[in-house]
């Protein structure tokens, strides 16, 4: 049987729109990734018991993710950018917020892993989509 679901003014609604979670949370994260397919989203597979993201209290099974914290390395007090190909060695980076849409496996794991203690970095904020 189909429902349609109607307001107050009996016109259909829309489904729900996804909902967004924003958190940080200590390294080492505590969490399994997995890789949907055929859309090629990373989603949570399944949180360590005891873990840093089983403390938050805000991680589900099933919930995508959708941006991470990354670190883009410079070089130069300046803070001009530079590919890094050994000319000089990295003394300047930053945060960004790195959008996971699209991007493969390895691509989102590379950004979730370049939160790097090297860096003084000890945490990892993601935004989760939860359906």
């Amino acid at each position: 049987m189909h429902q349609t679901a109607l307001n107050s003014t009996n016109t259909a609604t829309a489904a729900a729109s996804p909902q967004l979670i924003q958190l940080t949370i200590k390294k080492p994260l505590g969490l399994v990734l997995s890789e949907k397919k055929p859309s090629g989203e990373v989603f949570i597979e399944e949180i360590t018991k005891g873990g840093n993201a089983e403390a938050t209290g805000k991680v589900q099974v099933g919930d995508v993710v959708a941006k991470t914290s990354a670190i883009v390395l410079k070089s130069g007090k300046d803070g001009s950018m530079s590919a890094g190909h050994g000319d000089r060695l990295y003394d300047n980076w930053e945060t960004v917020e790195f959008d996971c849409t699209g991007q493969d496996f390895n691509t989102v794991l590379a950004a979730i892993g370049s939160n790097n203690e090297r860096w003084g970095i000890k945490n990892v904020t993601l935004t989760l989509q939860r359906e």
